[in-house]
């Protein structure tokens, strides 16, 4: 990458993967960054629509741009003089119009390199909202060729903290999902942590601070294993100290109000404060969500609980169970498991009871 274009773009960083994203990839030029490559430093710019939520990815130096994706001109204007653009889809009804803007800006801007984050097997999705995400796939790879690289993982472990509040009420974790079926979930401190070693280590080799992610053109991050719900309700039972919890289908209209009342729960409504110390280096495998990984409410609109919705008729037809060593390849070591992590962040889950 040239040293003219030093700046990195991270689109829409008022979400739940492009805030943890952004957080990671600060916090870790802050940990590394030193005199000898001061010179070299990358800045990065952060897209979103609203600041809501994302005053501490300014606090630690990155520039926060509001932007409305439908407009080209605005959206050419910031990505004037990036070098790599990470861009994270929208969850909107019109995210594939926003996200073909961004993907032409950036050709346009002579940008190198765009990583976008997609869903696991958003190819064989029969939902409108995530088949989008394949169209936008195939835009990057038409537009970018192997100047390009996509990023799929299923759904994000943190997810079940939004069920917290139903298992604690009535015992019971209730998906839309027949109880034979199983389904991928990651961390996803495991997958920014991966996305940021690959890049880091990329650069690294040709004498830069980030590069490209690696030399694959599509990483499918996943578990060791995919589990069902029956299995997922043990997990919780011991992150929340309950009796066995059950598990039951129910319909997903039902999810859908329970989604929408808890985007007003007040649990929420903030990030959690700092409640236990955080690795000096970042690199160092941390087992704990930290702030930046929970997820709020605000995330939960509505076009994000349909793409959920969506999920789950993949689950049920079996079309997201697949699994891959791409993640703990791109880590450098096991990623967590799904009853590791309901153990290790007990504490959380226990306070959202």
């Amino acid at each position: 990458m040239s040293h003219q274009q030093k700046t990195i773009v991270i689109t829409n960083v008022d979400s739940f993967l492009g805030y943890a994203l952004a957080h990671r990839f600060l916090r870790g030029q802050q940990h590394e960054n030193d005199q000898e490559r001061s010179g070299q430093k990358r800045k990065f710019r952060l897209l979103c629509r609203e600041k809501r939520h994302v005053e501490q990815l300014e606090k630690m130096g990155g520039e926060i741009c509001q932007v409305d994706y439908n407009d080209e001109r605005k959206v050419k204007e910031v990505l004037q003089n990036a070098c790599l653009v990470m861009l994270v889809p929208e969850h909107t009804s019109n995210a594939r119009k926003a996200a073909e803007n961004i993907i032409r800006a950036a050709r346009e801007n002579q940008v190198e390199y765009v990583a976008m984050f997609s869903i696991l097997n958003a190819d064989r999705a029969q939902g409108r909202m995530i088949r989008e995400y394949q169209q936008m796939e195939e835009c990057v790879q038409r537009e970018f060729q192997n100047k390009s690289c996509i990023v799929r993982t299923p759904i994000f472990d943190q997810f079940y903290y939004y069920l917290t509040p139903m298992v604690e009420d009535r015992n019971k974790l209730m998906l839309p999902v027949e109880r034979n079926r199983k389904w991928s979930s990651v961390n996803v401190r495991d997958v920014v942590d991966a996305v940021y070693r690959l890049s880091r280590e990329h650069g690294k080799r040709n004498n830069q601070e980030f590069g490209r992610l690696g030399e694959k053109h599509r990483w499918e991050f996943t578990p060791s294993q995919a589990r069902s719900g029956e299995e997922i309700a043990r997990g919780m039972s011991r992150a929340l100290d309950k009796e066995q919890v059950q598990y039951e289908k129910i319909s997903e209209q039902d999810l859908r109000q329970y989604l929408e009342g808890i985007r007003e729960d007040k649990r929420f409504q903030h990030r959690p404060q700092q409640e236990h110390s955080r690795p000096n280096d970042p690199n160092e495998q941390s087992r704990k969500d930290q702030p930046e990984d929970f997820p709020l409410g605000d995330y939960l609109h509505k076009e994000l609980i349909q793409m959920v919705m969506e999920f789950w008729e993949m689950a049920n037809r079996g079309d997201a169970e697949k699994t891959t060593r791409d993640l703990e390849e791109a880590l450098g070591r096991k990623p967590q498991d799904l009853h590791e992590y309901f153990q290790n962040n007990r504490d959380q889950f226990q306070r959202l009871r």
